[in-house]
């Protein structure tokens, strides 16, 4: 249960719907591991730098397929990383992760969320409902950088990101939010129903989002922070 100082409680909602609205928030950070994984050495990752010749990176490859929680679907990233077991690894100097790829466990038909392997994947977060009390995940909310949009030759966290959602299963991708400078919280306040926090074009912002129709439903700029306030 939520203490009474749970700012998320500020916004009016009966507790009984936030506590059903529960995310689950299984993240794919990067430096954070899959649930029940084993978080890489990074000892035994070289960290490249912005000009490490892309010859001297360690490879892409495909790493651990994990279970996306109450679904028949997996879901697992293609990385650079030279631990095929590990399923996710940082370096400092940015993102590792180009790209997940999904598995349908009934079918066995698999699919790639993005086609290419060029973009940089922030996160991919998943976001539920209770179902006969258990947590099922049904959206999927996924922060990509998939633009060199300073033109400095690099993508990595200084380029705009993207938010963009699917269904459990990987599929339906609709890019939501674009231009994103920085995100300062995403949190589902009643199934279906995210509100994200994030500054675009300088400005920050506030907007709710539909996880079921894939759109953003409200917009208002934040409170007036201060000059001081970066």
């Amino acid at each position: 249960m939520r203490s009474k100082t749970d700012p998320i409680l500020s916004l009016g909602l009966p507790e009984e719907v936030l506590i059903k609205a529960t995310a689950i928030a299984l993240f794919l950070v990067l430096g954070l591991p899959l649930i029940g994984c084993e978080r890489l050495d990074s000892s035994t990752v070289p960290a490249p730098s912005e000009d490490t010749p892309a010859s001297e990176l360690p490879p892409k490859q495909l790493s651990t397929f994990q279970q996306i929680q109450g679904t028949p679907y997996l879901m697992a990233p293609i990385n650079r990383s030279s631990d095929r077991a590990s399923s996710f690894s940082s370096y400092d100097s940015g993102y590792t992760v180009h790209n997940v790829a999904f598995l349908d466990t009934t079918t066995l038909a698999s699919h790639r969320l993005l086609e290419s392997n060029d973009a940089l994947i922030v996160s991919t977060t998943e976001y539920g409902d209770l179902v006969e009390g258990t947590t099922v995940t049904q959206w999927l909310v996924h922060l990509i950088i998939a633009a060199d949009t300073n033109d400095d030759g690099v993508l990595d966290s200084r380029d705009h990101k993207t938010l963009a959602t699917t269904d459990a299963a990987g599929q339906g991708y609709v890019e939501v939010i674009t231009g994103i400078d920085n995100t300062f919280g995403i949190v589902m306040v009643e199934p279906g129903a995210l509100v994200v926090t994030y500054e675009q074009e300088g400005d920050k912002r506030v907007s709710t989002l539909d996880l079921n129709g894939q759109t953003i439903t409200a917009t208002q700029p934040l409170v007036e922070l201060g000059a001081e306030v970066r």
